[in-house]
């Protein structure tokens, strides 16, 4: 079993931690990279190696090596083959943190503030982020809250240098188009995170977005209507990102034969999305392989229900100063420790 971990930042006058566990094997891995995911820090007061005359008893330091060298160095150091997911936990000890050990070792980071500098990019703008499926909790409810505090965790600068994420469709309400000409709209928690998004990572490369199976509002042969809107809707939030080229949205569905979905497709081709339709994966007997994804998907839909009860009354709105108001991220989060330490909130 392995040790618990943690990435560990630096900035010039503080570090932040986020905690790592063991695995949580509830979650089903995705995947997106692209093609040029090597960062390329901006060469402006770039760090470079030294040239001197040596001693034949002197020995070789790190930053004696030539910054290409080193470059390779962090390249494979901090190289991750697969998406890192994270997850929440009852305790602010452990609010959120990596579902596993993905071997990443950050002790170079803690060397000095030259190699920080120089091997950050390597550890957030390489890896791809998982956000699909963080569990509610108490203490972060919405995942709009959990990728919040996420990026206050790693920090401004790193945040910039995000480059590939993951995360859940966008949620739409209602989800049951009973109605005729009843329509979907955004709930608040989607238009966060793509604020989040749109605003903080500036740099995004790529951006993929799970659909599930339970987003019936979607689902039903006569909800092309739903389909365009929904897409027409994100088409517009992802807009004024300059650096943002591959957009994937991937459904996953328990039979791929139920419905052809080509609202979805002709509308992502024509903004250059690429659309992707997967069934859930089976193993072993056919049945009872159905059985499991039907309860998984079913396990995510009681997720989403109870996601929209814990988070009443979680929300402090602040003030912006153009005389708005916004979700103070932190302020909700700190208000819920309190509120568990007193005893007015279960932590589960």
């Amino acid at each position: 079993m392995d040790p618990p971990t943690a990435i560990i930042v630096y900035n010039d006058r503080e570090e932040v931690g986020m905690h790592q566990e063991l695995p949580d094997t509830s979650q089903q891995g995705e995947h997106t990279r692209s093609e040029t995911s090597t960062p390329h820090p901006s060469k402006e007061n770039e760090p470079t190696s030294f040239s001197f005359r040596r001693s034949p008893n002197s020995s070789l330091g790190f930053l004696d090596l030539s910054l290409e060298i080193r470059r390779m160095i962090y390249e494979e150091y901090f190289n991750v083959t697969e998406p890192i997911s994270l997850q929440t936990g009852a305790a602010p000890s452990l609010a959120l943190h990596l579902d596993k050990n993905y071997g990443l070792h950050t002790a170079l980071l803690r060397a000095n503030n030259q190699i920080h500098r120089e091997a950050a990019p390597y550890l957030y703008s390489n890896p791809v982020f998982n956000l699909v499926g963080i569990r509610p909790t108490q203490l972060l409810p919405t995942t709009d809250a959990a990728f919040a505090y996420f990026l206050r965790q790693i920090g401004v600068p790193n945040t910039k240098l995000l480059r590939h994420l993951i995360i859940d469709f966008p949620d739409f309400s209602p989800r049951y188009c009973y109605i005729p000409g009843e329509v979907c709209k955004p709930v608040e928690d989607s238009v966060r995170m793509l604020k989040q998004i749109h605003d903080q990572c500036t740099e995004l490369v790529t951006l993929k977005m799970a659909l599930h199976e339970f987003f019936d509002a979607f689902m039903f042969p006569d909800s092309l209507q739903n389909d365009l809107i929904a897409t027409g809707w994100l088409y517009e939030q992802l807009q004024g990102m300059p650096f943002l080229r591959d957009i994937v949205i991937h459904l996953q569905v328990l039979e791929l034969e139920r419905r052809d979905y080509r609202g979805w497709k002709n509308k992502s081709r024509e903004y250059g999305w690429k659309f992707e339709i997967t069934e859930y994966e089976r193993t072993g007997n056919k049945d009872d392989a159905i059985e499991r994804n039907a309860d998984a998907v079913a396990d995510l839909a009681e997720m989403e229900s109870s996601r929209y009860v814990m988070q009443r009354g979680y929300y402090i709105k602040s003030q912006t100063s153009d005389g708005g108001f916004e979700v103070d991220y932190d302020l909700s989060y700190r208000a819920a420790c309190r509120k568990i330490e007193e005893g007015l909130l279960q932590s589960a």
